[in-house]
């Protein structure tokens, strides 16, 4: 079960992607369904769980002006 998702266009192809944070997980993982014309790229990021335990959120932006959107997590 996620801990967190956020839905948002991460490749800039105009089509929805998914990010889950799956800190439940052992080990923790983030993880990104990156969809594009008719394929699905599955992208696996092993992350310390206690990293992971101290995070509240994400939010996601174009911090870096760059045209693409930029994941960022926070601890509230």
């Amino acid at each position: 079960m996620p801990h967190s998702s956020i839905i948002a266009d991460f490749n800039n192809d105009c089509v929805g992607d998914l990010f889950l944070n799956l800190d439940k997980a052992s080990p923790a993982m983030l993880f990104a369904l990156l969809s594009s014309d008719k394929k699905v790229t599955y992208c696996l990021t092993d992350v310390s769980s206690t990293f992971l335990d101290e995070l509240t959120g994400f939010v996601v932006a174009d911090f870096n002006s760059d045209g693409l959107l930029d994941l960022a997590g926070y601890h509230a």
